[in-house]
This record gives C-alpha cells, structure tokens and sequence, in this order.
C-alpha cells in the first residue's frame, strides 16, 4: 500500500485515476478491509493521513473488525496523528469488536500519553502535554 509506506506520490497518483479512497485492503488477515486512511494512521504517515481526508476519506470508516484510523493510530501512539483525527471528526468514543475505543487500545499498548489526550478529550479536560513525555 502506497499511503503505509508514505508514498504520497503514488496515492495522489492513483486518487487522481480514479483510486476508490475508501477501498479496504483485502491481501491479508491483519487487513480484514482497512481503509488507506487505516493504513497510513497505524503506520504513523501524517502527510499521508492529511492527503487522504482532504480527498474524502472518512475518519469513521470501520473495518470487519470495527477499527477506526483513529483506533489504529492510537494503538501505535502516533499522537499528532491523532490529534489530527479528532480534529477532523473522528468519534473517540467509537467501540471496536473487543468493545475496545481508541484510549483502550492507547492503554493497551502502553501509548500512556496518547490515552491520556483521548481521556481528556473525553471528559471535557483541556490537554496539556505531560512534562514526562519522551520526545
């Protein structure tokens, strides 16, 4: 997949002939129909996650799974990624098929500082980056 690899070239290619954006991936058992957008999020490809909702990707597009692009980038701990979603749209209380939302995947992960800005955004908290966080 072009956007997992931040190969942003060849997406603009292939969403300009006609390249389907919400198409889910088929090749493997990990994919079970996720999205460009799920791809590029988990694989923390920000420029390609701009790309991909500014040409009509929806950041609510589940998988067989239940997955989000938010899920998955939570999952991962890319938080500009998403800090970006959530500013798009995406639900953050969202549940997956383990009646999992993206800050239990964070959690689940050990993404503390990700789980931590989904849980303020949750409660109606202003978020204000850990003096811990690892940069």
């Amino acid at each position: 997949w072009a956007s997992e690899n931040d190969h942003l070239d060849c997406v603009k290619y292939l969403l300009t002939h006609g390249a389907n954006v919400e198409q889910g991936m088929t090749g493997g058992p990990a994919e079970r129909g996720w999205t460009a957008l799920m791809a590029a999020s988990y694989h923390g490809k920000l420029k390609c996650v701009r790309y991909l909702v500014s040409h009509g990707a929806r950041v609510d597009t589940t998988c067989e799974d239940g997955w989000t692009a938010l899920m998955a980038a939570s999952s991962k701990g890319y938080l500009e990624i998403v800090k970006y979603l959530v500013s798009c749209g995406a639900d953050i209380l969202l549940r997956n098929s383990d009646n999992c939302r993206a800050e239990d995947e964070a959690r689940q992960q050990d993404q503390e500082e990700t789980a931590r800005f989904l849980r303020c955004k949750r409660k109606g908290y202003h978020y204000v980056p850990s003096p811990y966080t690892i940069i």
